[in-house]
Protein backbone atom coordinates (compact mmCIF):
# COMPACT_ATOMS: atom_id res chain seq x y z
CA UNK A 1 0.00 0.00 0.00
CA UNK A 2 2.96 2.68 0.65
CA UNK A 3 4.48 1.55 -2.92
CA UNK A 4 0.59 2.81 -4.09
CA UNK A 5 -0.02 5.89 -1.86
CA UNK A 6 3.07 6.66 0.33
CA UNK A 7 1.11 9.04 2.76
CA UNK A 8 0.03 6.05 4.29
CA UNK A 9 2.87 5.45 6.18
CA UNK A 10 2.09 8.45 7.38
CA UNK A 11 -1.02 8.49 8.10
CA UNK A 12 -0.83 5.11 10.03
CA UNK A 13 1.83 6.38 12.56
CA UNK A 14 -0.74 9.66 13.09
CA UNK A 15 -3.29 7.74 13.87
CA UNK A 16 -2.20 4.37 15.31
CA UNK A 17 0.75 5.93 17.14
CA UNK A 18 -0.75 9.01 17.84
CA UNK A 19 2.06 10.72 16.66
CA UNK A 20 1.50 14.39 16.77
CA UNK A 21 4.34 15.27 14.21
CA UNK A 22 3.44 12.32 12.01
CA UNK A 23 -0.38 14.34 11.61
CA UNK A 24 1.23 17.63 11.30
CA UNK A 25 3.39 16.36 8.17
CA UNK A 26 0.34 14.52 6.53
CA UNK A 27 -1.78 17.49 7.38
CA UNK A 28 0.65 20.11 5.76
CA UNK A 29 0.99 17.82 2.86
CA UNK A 30 -2.50 17.17 1.67
CA UNK A 31 -2.85 20.87 2.06
CA UNK A 32 -0.38 21.97 -0.07
CA UNK A 33 -1.16 19.29 -2.47
CA UNK A 34 -4.81 20.21 -2.41
CA UNK A 35 -3.61 24.28 -2.97
CA UNK A 36 -1.27 23.34 -5.88
CA UNK A 37 -3.83 20.99 -7.94
CA UNK A 38 -6.79 24.20 -7.16
CA UNK A 39 -3.92 26.64 -8.77
CA UNK A 40 -3.25 23.88 -11.99
CA UNK A 41 -6.61 23.89 -12.26
CA UNK A 42 -8.24 27.38 -11.72
CA UNK A 43 -5.39 28.18 -14.50
CA UNK A 44 -8.06 26.73 -17.51
CA UNK A 45 -11.04 26.65 -15.51
CA UNK A 46 -12.87 28.78 -17.47
CA UNK A 47 -12.14 26.67 -20.71
CA UNK A 48 -12.74 23.42 -19.16
CA UNK A 49 -16.51 24.73 -17.61
CA UNK A 50 -17.12 25.69 -21.05
CA UNK A 51 -16.18 22.37 -22.61
CA UNK A 52 -18.79 20.52 -19.79
CA UNK A 53 -21.49 23.42 -20.21
CA UNK A 54 -21.59 24.16 -23.68
CA UNK A 55 -22.45 22.66 -27.35
CA UNK A 56 -21.64 23.27 -31.08
CA UNK A 57 -24.14 23.22 -33.32
CA UNK A 58 -23.79 22.54 -36.98
CA UNK A 59 -23.63 25.30 -39.58
CA UNK A 60 -25.15 23.85 -42.25
CA UNK A 61 -28.59 23.14 -40.15
CA UNK A 62 -31.58 23.41 -42.00
CA UNK A 63 -34.91 24.29 -41.43
CA UNK A 64 -37.65 21.53 -41.97
CA UNK A 65 -41.05 21.28 -41.89
CA UNK A 66 -42.30 20.31 -38.11
CA UNK A 67 -44.43 17.30 -37.06
CA UNK A 68 -47.57 18.65 -35.15
CA UNK A 69 -49.67 16.38 -33.45
CA UNK A 70 -53.15 16.94 -32.73
CA UNK A 71 -54.56 16.71 -29.27
CA UNK A 72 -56.92 13.48 -29.93
CA UNK A 73 -53.25 11.76 -30.77
CA UNK A 74 -51.42 13.18 -27.96
CA UNK A 75 -54.74 12.74 -25.53
CA UNK A 76 -54.27 8.72 -26.96
CA UNK A 77 -50.83 8.29 -26.72
CA UNK A 78 -50.86 9.86 -23.11
CA UNK A 79 -53.87 6.89 -22.04
CA UNK A 80 -51.92 4.32 -24.01
CA UNK A 81 -49.01 5.24 -21.05
CA UNK A 82 -51.51 5.39 -18.73
CA UNK A 83 -52.85 1.97 -18.98
CA UNK A 84 -49.57 -0.46 -20.08
CA UNK A 85 -47.92 1.65 -16.82
CA UNK A 86 -49.95 -0.04 -14.33
CA UNK A 87 -49.79 -3.86 -14.43
CA UNK A 88 -53.19 -3.32 -11.97
CA UNK A 89 -54.63 -1.77 -14.82
CA UNK A 90 -53.78 -4.61 -17.80
CA UNK A 91 -54.21 -7.53 -15.11
CA UNK A 92 -57.58 -6.51 -14.42
CA UNK A 93 -58.99 -5.39 -17.65
CA UNK A 94 -56.88 -7.10 -20.03
CA UNK A 95 -57.98 -10.87 -19.07
CA UNK A 96 -60.55 -10.99 -21.12
CA UNK A 97 -59.20 -10.60 -24.17
CA UNK A 98 -55.87 -12.41 -23.68
CA UNK A 99 -57.91 -15.21 -22.54
CA UNK A 100 -59.88 -14.98 -25.72
CA UNK A 101 -56.95 -14.95 -27.83
CA UNK A 102 -55.08 -18.01 -26.09
CA UNK A 103 -58.59 -20.01 -26.78
CA UNK A 104 -58.84 -18.88 -30.15
CA UNK A 105 -55.38 -19.83 -31.29
CA UNK A 106 -55.74 -23.38 -28.81
CA UNK A 107 -59.16 -24.50 -30.86
CA UNK A 108 -57.20 -23.39 -34.20
CA UNK A 109 -53.83 -25.55 -33.14
CA UNK A 110 -56.03 -28.34 -31.61
CA UNK A 111 -58.93 -28.21 -34.32
CA UNK A 112 -62.91 -28.93 -33.42
CA UNK A 113 -62.42 -32.85 -32.98
CA UNK A 114 -60.26 -32.35 -30.19
CA UNK A 115 -62.19 -29.98 -28.91
CA UNK A 116 -65.26 -32.37 -29.09
CA UNK A 117 -62.91 -35.24 -27.42
CA UNK A 118 -61.87 -33.07 -24.38
CA UNK A 119 -65.90 -31.20 -24.12
CA UNK A 120 -67.58 -34.92 -24.34
CA UNK A 121 -70.00 -33.65 -26.32
CA UNK A 122 -70.61 -35.18 -30.17
CA UNK A 123 -71.38 -32.66 -33.12
CA UNK A 124 -70.35 -30.03 -31.18
CA UNK A 125 -69.54 -27.90 -34.21
CA UNK A 126 -72.77 -26.66 -35.04
CA UNK A 127 -73.27 -25.22 -31.60
CA UNK A 128 -69.88 -23.79 -31.48
CA UNK A 129 -70.54 -21.50 -35.10
CA UNK A 130 -74.38 -20.64 -32.95
CA UNK A 131 -72.51 -19.50 -29.51
CA UNK A 132 -69.16 -18.26 -30.30
CA UNK A 133 -69.67 -14.81 -31.79
CA UNK A 134 -71.02 -14.26 -28.38
CA UNK A 135 -68.51 -16.03 -26.56
CA UNK A 136 -66.20 -13.98 -27.72
CA UNK A 137 -68.28 -10.77 -27.66
CA UNK A 138 -68.64 -11.33 -23.65
CA UNK A 139 -64.89 -12.59 -22.97
CA UNK A 140 -64.21 -8.91 -25.20
CA UNK A 141 -66.32 -6.81 -22.88
CA UNK A 142 -64.33 -7.82 -20.09
CA UNK A 143 -61.95 -5.62 -21.04
CA UNK A 144 -63.68 -2.42 -20.59
CA UNK A 145 -60.37 -0.01 -19.78
CA UNK A 146 -62.84 3.29 -20.22
CA UNK A 147 -64.80 2.08 -17.33
CA UNK A 148 -61.95 3.50 -14.80
CA UNK A 149 -60.35 5.62 -17.58
CA UNK A 150 -61.75 8.50 -16.49
CA UNK A 151 -61.43 8.32 -12.71
CA UNK A 152 -57.92 7.61 -12.82
CA UNK A 153 -57.55 11.21 -13.63
CA UNK A 154 -58.21 11.97 -10.04
CA UNK A 155 -57.07 15.20 -8.95
CA UNK A 156 -55.49 15.90 -12.24
CA UNK A 157 -58.78 16.22 -13.62
CA UNK A 158 -58.24 20.22 -13.31
CA UNK A 159 -55.75 19.66 -15.83
CA UNK A 160 -58.36 18.47 -18.06
CA UNK A 161 -60.90 20.85 -17.35
CA UNK A 162 -58.99 24.21 -17.91
CA UNK A 163 -57.52 22.73 -20.69
CA UNK A 164 -58.78 24.22 -24.19
CA UNK A 165 -59.80 20.75 -25.35
CA UNK A 166 -63.34 19.72 -25.55
CA UNK A 167 -65.14 17.07 -23.41
CA UNK A 168 -66.20 14.37 -26.36
CA UNK A 169 -62.06 14.54 -27.66
CA UNK A 170 -61.21 13.87 -23.95
CA UNK A 171 -63.99 10.40 -24.41
CA UNK A 172 -62.69 9.78 -27.46
CA UNK A 173 -59.46 9.34 -26.51
CA UNK A 174 -60.49 6.95 -24.14
CA UNK A 175 -62.02 4.97 -26.06
CA UNK A 176 -59.55 4.84 -29.02
CA UNK A 177 -57.50 3.14 -26.37
CA UNK A 178 -60.24 0.62 -25.62
CA UNK A 179 -60.60 0.09 -29.03
CA UNK A 180 -56.71 -0.26 -29.91
CA UNK A 181 -56.73 -3.39 -27.47
CA UNK A 182 -59.61 -4.64 -28.53
CA UNK A 183 -59.39 -4.66 -32.38
CA UNK A 184 -56.88 -7.17 -33.28
CA UNK A 185 -57.21 -9.31 -31.12
CA UNK A 186 -61.11 -9.41 -32.08
CA UNK A 187 -59.86 -9.66 -35.68
CA UNK A 188 -56.97 -12.59 -34.53
CA UNK A 189 -59.57 -14.46 -32.78
CA UNK A 190 -62.35 -14.27 -35.06
CA UNK A 191 -59.66 -15.68 -37.89
CA UNK A 192 -58.37 -18.20 -35.68
CA UNK A 193 -61.98 -19.54 -34.95
CA UNK A 194 -63.18 -19.24 -38.82
CA UNK A 195 -60.71 -21.52 -39.94
CA UNK A 196 -60.98 -23.86 -37.00
CA UNK A 197 -64.82 -24.06 -37.40
CA UNK A 198 -65.26 -23.51 -41.20
CA UNK A 199 -68.49 -22.23 -41.02
CA UNK A 200 -70.57 -21.30 -44.28
CA UNK A 201 -69.95 -17.02 -45.40
CA UNK A 202 -73.02 -15.83 -43.09
CA UNK A 203 -71.69 -17.57 -39.96
CA UNK A 204 -68.57 -16.70 -40.90
CA UNK A 205 -69.25 -12.83 -41.35
CA UNK A 206 -71.33 -13.25 -37.52
CA UNK A 207 -68.03 -14.43 -36.64
CA UNK A 208 -66.43 -11.09 -37.39
CA UNK A 209 -69.24 -8.71 -37.52
CA UNK A 210 -71.20 -9.44 -33.63
CA UNK A 211 -67.53 -9.46 -31.89
CA UNK A 212 -66.54 -5.53 -33.67
CA UNK A 213 -69.78 -4.89 -32.83
CA UNK A 214 -69.71 -5.50 -28.82
CA UNK A 215 -65.77 -3.73 -28.93
CA UNK A 216 -67.68 -1.00 -29.97
CA UNK A 217 -69.94 -1.02 -27.81
CA UNK A 218 -67.98 -2.26 -24.91
CA UNK A 219 -65.58 0.95 -25.08
CA UNK A 220 -68.51 3.39 -25.49
CA UNK A 221 -70.13 1.49 -22.15
CA UNK A 222 -67.32 2.37 -19.94
CA UNK A 223 -66.94 6.15 -20.21
CA UNK A 224 -70.77 5.80 -19.81
CA UNK A 225 -70.58 4.09 -16.50
CA UNK A 226 -67.29 5.81 -15.25
CA UNK A 227 -69.50 9.48 -15.98
CA UNK A 228 -72.35 8.06 -14.19
CA UNK A 229 -69.78 6.62 -11.01
CA UNK A 230 -67.11 8.79 -10.97
CA UNK A 231 -64.25 8.60 -8.05
CA UNK A 232 -61.66 11.32 -8.25
CA UNK A 233 -61.00 11.19 -4.53
CA UNK A 234 -58.59 8.22 -4.23
CA UNK A 235 -55.10 7.85 -2.58
CA UNK A 236 -54.30 3.90 -4.15
CA UNK A 237 -55.42 3.17 -8.03
CA UNK A 238 -56.63 -0.28 -6.33
CA UNK A 239 -59.54 1.39 -5.27
CA UNK A 240 -60.95 2.72 -8.97
CA UNK A 241 -59.77 -0.64 -10.61
CA UNK A 242 -60.53 -2.85 -8.69
CA UNK A 243 -63.11 -1.92 -5.69
CA UNK A 244 -65.26 0.75 -7.69
CA UNK A 245 -68.72 0.20 -8.87
CA UNK A 246 -67.95 1.57 -12.29
CA UNK A 247 -65.03 -1.01 -12.55
CA UNK A 248 -68.02 -3.91 -11.64
CA UNK A 249 -70.50 -3.04 -13.72
CA UNK A 250 -68.15 -1.88 -16.67
CA UNK A 251 -67.11 -5.58 -16.73
CA UNK A 252 -70.06 -7.68 -15.67
CA UNK A 253 -72.59 -5.32 -17.77
CA UNK A 254 -70.92 -5.73 -21.01
CA UNK A 255 -70.36 -9.53 -19.83
CA UNK A 256 -74.14 -9.86 -19.44
CA UNK A 257 -74.81 -8.07 -23.09
CA UNK A 258 -72.46 -10.27 -24.29
CA UNK A 259 -74.20 -13.61 -22.64
CA UNK A 260 -77.69 -12.67 -23.41
CA UNK A 261 -77.97 -13.10 -26.78
CA UNK A 262 -76.90 -17.08 -26.27
CA UNK A 263 -80.02 -17.26 -24.15
CA UNK A 264 -82.20 -15.81 -26.65
CA UNK A 265 -80.86 -18.41 -29.30
CA UNK A 266 -81.32 -21.30 -27.14
CA UNK A 267 -85.13 -20.77 -26.37
CA UNK A 268 -85.62 -20.15 -29.79
CA UNK A 269 -84.19 -22.88 -31.60
CA UNK A 270 -86.69 -22.77 -34.21
CA UNK A 271 -85.86 -19.03 -35.46
CA UNK A 272 -83.41 -18.61 -38.41
CA UNK A 273 -80.15 -18.03 -36.42
CA UNK A 274 -78.65 -15.79 -39.16
CA UNK A 275 -81.89 -13.44 -37.99
CA UNK A 276 -81.69 -13.60 -34.54
CA UNK A 277 -77.68 -12.91 -35.38
CA UNK A 278 -78.44 -9.82 -37.14
CA UNK A 279 -80.79 -8.06 -35.29
CA UNK A 280 -79.15 -8.64 -32.05
CA UNK A 281 -76.13 -7.41 -33.95
CA UNK A 282 -78.01 -4.54 -34.99
CA UNK A 283 -79.48 -4.00 -31.68
CA UNK A 284 -76.03 -3.40 -30.53
CA UNK A 285 -74.55 -1.29 -32.86
CA UNK A 286 -77.99 1.00 -32.32
CA UNK A 287 -77.57 1.24 -28.21
CA UNK A 288 -73.89 2.14 -28.37
CA UNK A 289 -74.59 4.72 -30.92
CA UNK A 290 -77.36 6.32 -28.57
CA UNK A 291 -75.09 5.98 -25.77
CA UNK A 292 -72.15 7.32 -27.82
CA UNK A 293 -74.30 10.35 -28.56
CA UNK A 294 -75.19 10.52 -25.00
CA UNK A 295 -71.66 10.43 -23.64
CA UNK A 296 -70.33 13.16 -26.22
CA UNK A 297 -72.87 15.60 -25.14
CA UNK A 298 -71.80 15.09 -21.75
CA UNK A 299 -69.37 17.87 -20.02
CA UNK A 300 -66.77 16.44 -17.78
CA UNK A 301 -67.51 15.91 -14.51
Amino acid sequence: MNQIYPLVSIFEKAVCQYNIIAFITFLLISVIWYYVFVKIVSIKYKAINNGLTTYQTKSNYKLQSLKVTSTFMALHRKEIKRFFSSYLYVLNFGMGAVLLLIMSITCFIFGVDKVQQIVGMPNIKPIMINFVPFVMSGMLAMTCTTAVSLSLEGKNLWILKTAPIEAATIYRSKMSVNATILLPISLLSSLFMSLCLKPTIMPAMWMFVTPLAYVAFTCVWGIFINLKMPNFEWESEVTVIKQSMASVIGILGGMLFGFIPMVIIFILPGVDRNLIMGVITLAVIGFTSFLYIKVCGTKLP
